[in-house]
């Protein structure tokens, strides 16, 4: 039954630096844990729906910024094999490396928005994919830039911590 609910998938630290979005993601579930029986929305949501969160999809990019080494502010996840950066800038932006409209970012593997040699060559990128397409079906017509039918429920949160922005998809 509980497969069959609409999905709220929440996913943070998608890129390391952004240290916060992993205590927001926890203070999430902590807030849902707590409210449950206790507030009625949170009762309702959780009774209802599928939520799915991961806490940190970029573990290794986050271990990067630990106070006081010379690395911090790291953006990509921590893979060595790019290291032509002289150390410095290795890695995948995986925020970039994703499957769909791939190769739309930087090429340079020492630039922060590297989006991978191919779609999908990181593994934290298939992980997370395969979980979402697991969760929410793909219902679009052929054109890709047709928005899903209006009976598509469920709802995919990326949370980052830079920007100040709510960006909504088309």
């Amino acid at each position: 039954e509980l497969l069959d609910r609409p999905v709220l998938f929440l996913i943070a630290n998608i890129h390391g630096r952004e240290l916060i979005t992993p205590e927001v993601a926890m203070a999430f579930v902590d807030y849902l844990l707590q409210g449950y029986g206790r507030e009625p929305d949170v009762t309702w949501l959780l009774d209802h729906h599928r939520v799915e969160v991961l806490v940190s999809a970029n573990p290794d990019g986050h271990v990067r910024n630990e106070a006081g080494v010379s690395w911090a502010y790291w953006r990509k996840n921590a893979n060595p094999s790019y290291d032509d950066c002289f150390g410095t800038h290795f890695g995948v932006d995986l925020n970039r490396n994703s499957s769909y409209a791939w190769g739309a970012a930087g090429t340079d593997p020492c630039v922060e928005t590297y989006q991978g040699p191919w779609a999908v060559s990181e593994t934290e990128t298939e992980a997370i994919e395969s979980l979402a397409q697991e969760m929410f079906a793909d219902r679009r017509e052929a054109d890709q830039g047709a928005a899903a039918p209006e009976d598509v429920s469920g709802l995919f949160i990326s949370l980052h911590s830079y920007g100040n922005l709510v960006l909504w998809p088309w």
